[in-house]
């Protein structure tokens, strides 16, 4: 996995409009840097990787199941 990520790659990844992850990196929801000023949005892996884990829920493989 690439260690910078672009605005798609962060969409593809969180399942999302790539206006949502520009939305969210504006407003500092989702750790994100520009190079320039004029430059496009940028994402650390580790830190998109963070907040993937940190939105799945802890689900325990008898939870999951259908009582009958």
């Amino acid at each position: 996995m690439k260690e910078i990520l672009s605005i798609a790659d962060v969409a593809k990844m969180l399942g999302v409009n790539r206006e949502t992850v520009r939305r969210w990196a504006v407003s500092k929801l989702i750790p994100a840097f520009k190079i320039h000023s004029r430059g496009h949005w940028q994402f650390r892996a580790e830190e998109v990787d963070r907040l993937l884990r940190s939105r799945q829920p802890d689900v325990e493989p008898e939870q999951d199941r259908i009582a009958v």
